[in-house]
C-alpha cells in the first residue's frame, strides 16, 4: 500500500467513517471481550470494494433504507485485528478522527491480553453498563 493510498483511506475515513470500541459476550464461556469496530459508508460500492482489497480485511455490506425512495448505501466494516491494522496504517494521516482513533487503540490495547497463539485469552474489566 502506498503512502498516497493511506492518505486517501484516511480522508475517506475522516469524512465517511466511524470507530467504536464495544464489548461482546462469548456464547460458550460468557466472558466479555472488547471489539474494536470501524466502518466507512458510501453509495459507491466500488470504492468500498477497493478499501477491502487494498486492506485485505473487512467486508462490504448493503444497507438498504427503511424508506424505499432512498439510494442504496454500502458499508465496509472491519473488527478487532482488521480494525487495528486499518487504524495503524491511516493514523498519521487522519485530521478529524485522529485523537479518537488513537485513544480507542490505546484503550483496546490495555484490555486485550493475547495467549500463546495470539488469540485473546483474557480481558481487563469492562466498564460498568
Amino acid at each position: 500500500m502506498t503512502e498516497l493510498d493511506k492518505a486517501y483511506l484516511a480522508g475517506l475515513f475522516d469524512g465517511e467513517g466511524s470507530v467504536h470500541l464495544g464489548y461482546y459476550r462469548h456464547q460458550k464461556s460468557s466472558k466479555l471481550y472488547p471489539r474494536l469496530t470501524i466502518s466507512i459508508g458510501n453509495n459507491v460500492r466500488s470504492v468500498l470494494d477497493w478499501v477491502r482489497v487494498i486492506m485485505g480485511v473487512g467486508g462490504v455490506y448493503s444497507c438498504r433504507s427503511a424508506r424505499g425512495n432512498c439510494q442504496e448505501q454500502f458499508k465496509w466494516q472491519a473488527t478487532c485485528a482488521g480494525a487495528r491494522l486499518f487504524l495503524r496504517e491511516v493514523l498519521p494521516y487522519l485530521k478529524i478522527k485522529q485523537d479518537k482513533a488513537a485513544r480507542l487503540l490505546a484503550e483496546e490495547a490495555a484490555l486485550v491480553r493475547p495467549n500463546k497463539r495470539g488469540d485473546v485469552a483474557q480481558v481487563g474489566r469492562a466498564p460498568d453498563s
